[in-house]
Order: C-alpha cells, then sequence, then structure tokens
C-alpha cells in the first residue's frame, strides 16, 4: 500500500533500477520485463496499464485531448527519464524496503493514521524484546 501522491514514482524508480543496482544491466531499459521502456520512452506493452498519477504529469487539461496528446506523451516520458538522472535518497530507499519486508504502508504518517483508521488496526511493527521493568 503506498501513498500514491508522495511515493509512487520513487517506487517505480526504485523498482526499475533494482536490476542496475544488481549489475544485470546498465540501463534500466535493457531489462526486458521492466515498464521503463513504456513509461519513459513510451513504447507500446499490452502488459501496462499506467497508473493515473502517471498519466497525470504534463497533462494540459485546457486544451484539445485528441490533438494534444501526444504532446503529452512526449513531455510525460522525457520527465520520466528525466527523474532517473536525480539519485534517490539513502533513507527513501531504506523506507521502501522496510515497507516491504514489514508489509506495512508507505506513505507519511498521516496516510498512516488513515490506515489504521479504515482498517481498526495498529500498523508497522512494535519494537522487539521483553518491555522493559518500571522501577
Amino acid at each position: 500500500m503506498i501513498e500514491s501522491e508522495q511515493y509512487l514514482l520513487c517506487c517505480y524508480r526504485y523498482i526499475e533500477l533494482n536490476p542496475v543496482r544488481a549489475n544485470m544491466v546498465n540501463r534500466p531499459k535493457e531489462w526486458k520485463w521492466s515498464s521503463y521502456a513504456s513509461n519513459g520512452y513510451g513504447e507500446e506493452n499490452q502488459l501496462i496499464k499506467p497508473h493515473l498519477l502517471y498519466l497525470a504529469i504534463h497533462k494540459d487539461k485546457d486544451k484539445d485531448k485528441d490533438k494534444d496528446k501526444d504532446k503529452d506523451k512526449e513531455k510525460r516520458v522525457n520527465y520520466y527519464r528525466e527523474g532517473f538522472r536525480q539519485v534517490l535518497d539513502a533513507s527513501l530507499i531504506d523506507d521502501l524496503r522496510s515497507a516491504v519486508q514489514t508489509g506495512t504502508p508507505l506513505g507519511n504518517n498521516k496516510f498512516k493514521g488513515d490506515v489504521e483508521k479504515l482498517l481498526g488496526v495498529k500498523i508497522g511493527y512494535a519494537k522487539r524484546g521483553r518491555p522493559k521493568k518500571s522501577v
């Protein structure tokens, strides 16, 4: 579960850079199972359904939809590729890995609080070990 507005595109970058970090390929486009060719170059892939947040990148709402659809797509894929020039912050990578390993939502505290209210359970993980004795 991801707070999409803040973390979704970072998650895309993290996932699509995994084969690069693992030295399996030099560039994310080289990994044939990646969505990078679709997201970063606009290559058609029937298996990929773009997220609404991704589609909203550089979408001009005031213009004719059909006329500027290609222009929006070009801006979107360029923006997406440009994001890969930026290094992912180490703390963000730690947060992503922690969320995956613990099965906890990825987002800010308000988002996590909203999820807790919705589910009616405490999310996250508690400190390990025995409780400290009170003196």
